[in-house]
């Protein structure tokens, strides 16, 4: 077991900067678009299909936020 801990060789991948900055506004819209797509879609749902008070569901999204 030790012999093999000692010859393991760490390697370090180099990214470039560019590269994570547009993987992270690709994960950043995914996110947005999912939340907004999820959020708004349910409270419409609620409120104009099932007849939820509109004061009802913002206490719910102040609850929920929270």
């Amino acid at each position: 077991m030790e012999e093999k801990t000692l010859n393991s060789v760490e390697t370090e991948e180099k990214v470039s900067a560019l590269s994570k900055f547009w993987l992270c506004m690709a994960d950043c819209l995914c996110g947005t678009a999912n939340g907004l797509i999820t959020g708004g879609g349910m409270s419409y749902f609620f409120v104009n299909y099932l007849g939820l008070d509109k004061g009802l569901a913002s206490i719910v999204w102040l609850i929920f936020g929270i």
